[in-house]
Order: structure tokens, then C-alpha cells, then sequence
């Protein structure tokens, strides 16, 4: 299996394009009701999320545990 290590998570996990799917195409406040029922329905009960500005970006450690170096950039993929 891929490393779990990674805040992108597995790497052996396809996105829908290439299983033959399309883009998901619903806006940020839709996406945030999934995630708010589907998180509901494995028990959680607090879900909320918050805008990435400059003043929370100040909050956030640079490095992680092992030594990488966190960036934050407008990109299409996450690299690391």
C-alpha cells in the first residue's frame, strides 16, 4: 500500500477522472455540507471550517514533525 505518513495522504488512490468520472463540480458551501453529514454519520459532531488568510496562516507551524517544510501556494496538485 502507499505511505500514510503524508498529508496528501495514500498515493495509490486514483481521483474520479481517472476511474472514468467527472470533476466534481459543486461549490465550497455544498462541499462542506458532504463533509458535515458524512462526518455526522460516522459520529462526529463538531464540523466547521475556516477561511486560509494570512492572519490564520501565522498560526500554523512551517515544519512538520519530521522535518518538512510546509508552503502554502495556489496550485492544481499538492506536491511534496
Amino acid at each position: 500500500l502507499g505511505s500514510t505518513d503524508s498529508y496528501a495522504g495514500p498515493k495509490i488512490v486514483h481521483t474520479p477522472e481517472e476511474m472514468g468520472g467527472t470533476k466534481y463540480q459543486g461549490t465550497p458551501e455544498d462541499n462542506l455540507r458532504t463533509l458535515k453529514a458524512g462526518i455526522r454519520y460516522f459520529g462526529g459532531e463538531d464540523v466547521g471550517a475556516l477561511e486560509l488568510d494570512d492572519n490564520l496562516k501565522k498560526l500554523i507551524f512551517t515544519v512538520d514533525q519530521y522535518g518538512k517544510t510546509l508552503e502554502f501556494g495556489d496550485v492544481e496538485e499538492c506536491v511534496e
